[in-house]
C-alpha cells in the first residue's frame, strides 16, 4: 500500500536523479522524438506521394487502432505550429550543446518533405556543429603527424620548394587553355582527382573520405610534387586526403587556424596551407608561399580565377592570407602582405588588381582590439553594415553563437568590429588593389566569416551578407 502511494514521488525523484539539466534534456528529447515520430510517417521517401496514400498506409499499419491513425493525422495537420515550436527548441535548447541530441538530429535531417525542409536543414547544421569537435580532432591528428616542414636556418619552411618560374609561363588564351591549365594543375597536384562531391550531413558521413589518413605502403618514398620539391609519401597522402575528401573539413581547418594555443605555430601553419589548397581546389596554380613575421603568418599564391572564364579579363590572379593575433595589427600585417603580393605578381608577370585577401584573427583576449581609427568608427555608431546585412544575422547566429546567455561576443558584434577595422584600413586595401576581403574570427562554436567586396560606385569595401559563411566561391564552397 505504501509503495503504491510513493510510486509517483519515486518517479519524480528518478527523473531528477541526474540533476535539473538532464531532466530538462530528457523532456526536450521526448518532445522532439514525438515530433519526429509523427512526421516520419508522412514523408515521400517510401514511394507514397500524396497524403491520402500515406493515410491509407497508416490504416494498414494500424488495422485495429483507428484512434492511433486519427491522432497521427490530427497531429500532422498542426505541422506549422509544431514547426515554430521545434525551431525555437533547436535554437535555444539544442544549440548550446547539440551532442546529446545527435540521434534525433539525424532523424530530423532525414525528413524529406517540403513542409519540413527548414527543420531538416537546421538539423543538418546542428549535426555538423555537434560533429565539429570530433572532425577537428581527426584533422588535427592528421596534420600534427605531417612531416611537411624542415628546419632551415632556424625557421619553419615547407619541404616543397616553389618553382614559380615553371608555373608562370605564358598560357594560350581562350577557354580551352584555361580549362587545360586548371586540369593540368589538378592532375599534377592531386593525382587526377575530380571535383569534390558534397554530401548531406545526415550520419557520420561527415567524415567521408577521412577513414584512411595513413600513407599507402606501396608509394615510393621519392615522389615529387607538381612544383618539383621532394616530399614524403605520408605528407602528400594526408594533404591530398584533406584537400579532396567529401568531408566538410573547411570549418575544422578554419578553427585550427584561429586557435593560437600552439606557440610554435606548427599546427596553425599546416592548417593554413591545407585550408588554402582546399578552398582553391582545383584552381591553385602554385604552392602557397608562407612566411612567419613574429606572431603573424602571411601566405600568398596564384590561382586561375573561374569568375573571369569566357571573358576578356585576365585568368590568373593573386590570393593572400594573413593570420593575426589582434585586429589592431591589421595595418602592420597588410604591409607585409602587400610586399608578398607584389613579389609574387612580379614573378608571375601579372597585375595584382582584384586580388583576394583572407584574414584570420586568432582567439584571445585582444582578438577584437582595434586601432584608434576603427575605435572612433565604432564609437560614432555610424552605419557600418547595410539594412540587408542586419537581417542576415537571424540564421547565421543559429549556428555560430552559443546561446542567448553566452558571455562571448555574438556574430553581429564581431561583424561590427571587423567592419570597422576593414573600413579603417580601406586606404591600404585599395592601394593593394584588393577586390575581396574575407575575415575569419573565433566565436563560441565555430569561426565567424565575414566578406567585404570593393564597390566601384561607392569607392568603399561593402559588407556582403552572402559571403558570411563561405569564402569567395572557387570550387568546393
Amino acid at each position: 500500500m505504501l509503495q503504491q502511494q510513493l510510486e509517483p514521488l519515486a518517479r519524480v525523484a528518478k527523473a531528477h536523479s541526474r540533476g535539473p539539466e538532464e531532466y530538462a534534456r530528457s523532456i526536450v528529447q521526448e518532445v522532439l522524438s514525438m515530433f519526429a515520430g509523427v512526421e516520419e510517417k508522412f514523408q515521400s521517401s517510401s514511394g507514397l506521394t500524396t497524403e491520402q496514400e500515406m493515410i491509407d498506409a497508416l490504416r494498414k499499419s494500424y488495422p485495429n487502432d483507428h484512434q492511433a491513425v486519427l491522432d497521427l493525422v490530427i497531429s500532422h495537420q498542426g505541422l506549422n505550429h509544431k514547426m515554430e515550436l521545434v525551431k525555437r527548441i533547436l535554437s535555444t535548447l539544442v544549440l548550446p550543446n547539440p551532442v546529446p541530441y545527435r540521434a534525433l538530429l539525424r532523424r530530423f535531417a532525414a525528413l524529406s518533405s517540403k513542409a519540413t525542409a527548414e527543420v531538416a536543414l537546421r538539423a543538418q547544421q546542428l549535426l555538423e556543429v555537434s560533429l565539429l569537435a570530433d572532425l577537428r580532432a581527426v584533422v588535427a591528428r592528421a596534420l600534427s603527424g605531417l612531416d611537411m616542414f624542415a628546419e632551415a636556418d632556424g625557421k619553419l619552411s615547407p619541404t616543397v620548394s616553389a618553382n614559380v618560374g615553371s608555373i608562370f609561363s605564358p598560357q594560350p588564351s581562350g577557354d580551352q587553355a584555361g580549362a587545360a591549365a586548371a586540369a593540368g594543375t589538378l592532375t599534377g597536384m592531386l593525382g587526377g582527382s575530380t571535383v569534390v562531391p558534397r554530401k548531406a550531413t545526415v550520419r557520420e558521413g561527415v567524415f567521408s573520405g577521412l577513414n584512411s589518413l595513413m600513407a599507402p605502403r606501396s608509394v615510393s618514398p621519392h615522389r615529387h610534387s607538381s612544383t618539383g620539391g621532394a616530399i614524403t609519401p605520408a605528407v602528400e597522402h594526408k594533404i591530398e586526403t584533406l584537400v579532396a575528401a567529401p568531408a566538410a573539413v573547411e570549418e575544422a581547418l578554419a578553427s585550427l587556424i584561429v586557435d593560437n594555443q600552439d606557440k610554435y605555430l606548427a599546427l596553425q601553419y599546416r592548417a593554413l596551407v591545407t585550408y588554402v589548397k582546399r578552398i582553391y581546389y582545383p584552381f591553385l596554380l602554385c604552392e602557397p608561399q608562407v612566411n612567419q613575421h613574429g606572431s603573424m603568418l602571411a601566405a600568398s599564391w596564384m590561382f586561375d580565377d573561374p569568375r573571369t572564364a569566357e571573358t576578356s579579363a585576365k585568368r590568373q590572379n593573386v590570393g593572400a592570407f594573413l593570420v593575426l593575433t589582434s585586429l589592431k595589427e591589421l595595418s602592420k600585417g597588410l604591409q607585409v602582405v602587400a610586399a608578398a603580393i607584389s613579389s609574387l605578381a612580379s614573378q608571375a608577370g601579372v597585375h595584382p588588381s582584384g586580388s583576394i585577401l583572407h584574414v584570420a584573427v586568432c582567439n584571445g583576449s585582444d582578438a577584437l582590439a582595434v586601432s584608434d581609427g576603427a575605435a572612433k568608427l565604432l564609437a560614432t555608431g555610424g552605419p557600418l553594415l547595410g539594412c540587408e546585412a542586419e537581417e542576415s544575422f537571424s540564421s547565421v547566429e543559429l549556428i555560430t553563437s552559443s546561446g542567448p546567455r553566452s558571455p562571448t561576443a555574438t556574430p553581429k558584434q564581431i561583424t561590427q568590429v571587423v567592419a570597422a577595422a576593414v573600413k579603417d584600413a580601406s586606404s591600404l586595401l585599395k592601394a593593394m588593389k584588393v577586390g575581396t576581403v574575407s575575415v575569419l574570427a573565433a566565436a563560441a562554436l565555430m569561426p565567424v566569416r565575414n566578406g567585404f567586396v570593393w564597390d566601384m560606385e561607392e569607392q568603399a569595401y561593402k559588407f556582403e551578407p552572402y559571403l558570411r559563411q563561405v569564402n569567395r566561391v572557387k570550387a568546393n564552397n
